[in-house]
């Protein structure tokens, strides 16, 4: 039997969460989960978390994962020579959804993924998290063009302009879903949901510390994502699924975070470890398995 195949991961679904740069200990974290032999039957993403699933769905696994994401040319596509027009536009509302237009970032992911679509993401099957603006609602996409899905999850507004897509528009789906998971809990198929959050270390965010519209923004996003998270896994431990709850928390990757990865990695790792060998060793016995973990690593 193949690792692909493992009794380890029939039934489990893994959901990724929204955060900046999270990409990185997301792929580590998959990379562990794939090193201990667990293969995830479904994989749900926001944002990062879009960008990680859309990796899995394509056949990468391991390490393959990491180095995915340190390829060469991979932050400097989401930078365009428009933004420093665009910006006074966002700073007064005047004009433009955000500072980057985004279409470098497809057209690269594009050209890496081959052309991927969702649809064909079997092994596992892959859902992206977006939030469409013209209907005012939250949206798991199951097919279409890969990379333009993934690149409309990770649309922060403001920071990237909206992605117009047959005629509506979407941008990130962490607005109002920081983590899709509750599309499993009528799922039949699936009986474990391991959900991986990544956390930032108070003090290292990129917004001043006192009070200003972006930390407040920032602190109110926040707290909805917090609470609706809570009222769906409330929902789901009802339904019978089992809950594993997986939180990383490192400090807030800067804007150009490459001397951060290695240390990113470790953290997405270490909490991807603790999660296969608490799996690992429940198998057979339901009990046993986690409510949560968390790894902490604190950048010195």
């Amino acid at each position: 039997m193949s690792a692909r195949t493992s009794p380890l991961g029939s039934g489990v679904a893994v959901a990724l969460s929204s955060s900046f740069y999270g990409f990185y200990a997301h792929s580590a974290f998959m990379g562990a989960l794939h090193d201990a032999g667990i293969f995830p039957e479904q994989i749900a993403g926001t944002s990062a978390g879009a960008f990680t699933a859309a990796m899995c769905g394509t056949g990468l696994k391991g390490r393959e994962l990491e180095e995915f994401t340190v390829m060469p040319g991979l932050v400097r596509s989401f930078m365009d020579w428009g933004a420093p027009f665009r910006l006074p536009g966002v700073l007064t509302s005047f004009y433009s959804s955000g500072i980057l237009s985004g279409n470098n970032a497809v057209k690269y992911l594009r050209k890496r993924l081959d052309g991927a679509r969702i649809e064909n993401f079997q092994s596992p099957r892959v859902q992206i998290c977006v939030t469409n603006l013209t209907k005012r609602e939250s949206r798991l996409i199951t097919e279409g063009d890969a990379a333009e899905w993934v690149i409309a999850s990770c649309s922060i507004p403001g920071l990237f302009c909206n992605r117009i897509i047959d005629g509506e528009r979407w941008c990130d789906g962490g607005v109002a879903v920081n983590v899709p998971f509750e599309h499993w809990i009528d799922d039949p198929s699936i009986h474990t949901i391991i959900i991986h959050n990544i956390d930032h270390i108070p003090g290292t965010e990129m917004v001043m510390q006192w009070p200003t519209i972006s930390s407040g923004f920032a602190a109110c996003h926040e707290t909805i994502c917090k609470e609706t998270t809570e009222l769906r896994l409330r929902l789901a431990r009802e339904h019978g699924k089992n809950i594993i709850f997986a939180r990383t928390m490192t400090a807030h990757p800067k804007l150009f975070p490459h001397k951060q990865r290695e240390k990113l990695f470790a953290a997405g790792r270490a909490t991807g470890q603790e999660i296969a060998a608490q799996v690992v060793g429940a198998i057979g016995c339901e009990t046993c398995l986690p409510a949560e973990v968390q790894v902490c690593y604190i950048d010195n």
